[in-house]
């Protein structure tokens, strides 16, 4: 059975829409679309999801720490091993787009 790759236009992607599919591709398995998605990230000079400035209020900056202290990570260890899994992710594309350039 023949597996066909859909040409997807990620410009079309929002930055949040860019930084979930970031997190969740598989690079192993389909790194020609981490390596786009990681080149239409730092075209917009997006470095990672959590490195994002925000628009600065006080009453932003409440919401944002009280949203994510109760309901994106409930522990501080799920949230750094995310931030390692997603590092590491990086260095293997990077790598991956240099060894094409060679």
């Amino acid at each position: 059975m023949r597996c066909l790759l859909i040409k997807i236009d990620y410009a079309e992607y929002t930055d949040e829409e860019l930084e979930d599919v970031w997190q969740q591709i598989d690079d192993s398995a389909y790194a020609e679309r981490a390596i786009e998605i990681y080149l239409a990230m730092h075209k917009r000079k997006i470095e990672r999801f959590d490195n994002q400035p925000e628009d600065s209020s006080f009453e932003n900056e409440l919401f944002v720490y009280l949203w994510y202290s109760n309901h994106r990570y409930e522990q501080e260890e799920e949230y750094q091993y995310l931030q390692r899994e997603l590092s590491a992710k990086e260095k293997r594309v990077v790598k991956l787009i240099e060894d094409l350039c060679q």
